[in-house]
């Protein structure tokens, strides 16, 4: 029921208001190889227009901007250039107000494709001590004494 006032009158009664806030979340936690893409999969509700976004890597290795495909889209693709893990944030702005979100990226500096055949060395002197090859086509997993010689590996598919 609609609510007037006029001037020298008052009413009683209830008011029911729904509120839209603003929400924002910057996508899935997730794991990428250097220089590949990866989608980044961010969600905004409730923006009243105009709306803008804006995408930073807030920590990481490579602090550059030219990492995304574009900054200002709510979903971009992010190349890292560098092993280690970051920290982006999106920053969403619309009529009423402004709220911003981060994911974390965990970008491995070893890159294991499926079906790839790697070889591991270690050596103290130059010279291999272990050798283990493995193929990950059958299992489409790595167990963790396939890796004990990488410090950080990635499965890209």
């Amino acid at each position: 029921m609609p609510y007037f006032l006029t001037a020298g009158t008052y009413g009683r009664g209830a008011l029911r208001m729904a509120l839209s806030i603003l929400q924002a979340s910057a996508g899935t936690d997730g794991e990428a190889c250097v220089g590949e893409f990866m989608a980044l999969d961010a969600q905004v509700s409730n923006a009243v227009p105009p709306v803008t976004y804006l995408w930073s890597v807030v920590s990481g290795p490579d602090l550059s901007p030219t990492q995304f495909s574009d900054t200002m889209v709510l979903q971009p693709n992010f190349t890292p250039t560098a092993a280690g893990s970051y920290v982006l944030q999106l920053r969403v702005e619309d009529h009423n107000a402004t709220i911003e979100d981060t994911v974390n990226i965990s970008v491995g500096d070893v890159a294991i494709f499926r079906g790839q055949q790697l070889e591991s060395w270690a050596s103290a002197a130059g010279e291999p001590e272990f050798s283990e090859s493995f193929d990950l086509i059958d299992d489409q997993r790595i167990n963790m004494l396939d890796l004990v010689l990488a410090r950080q590996t990635t499965v890209c598919q």
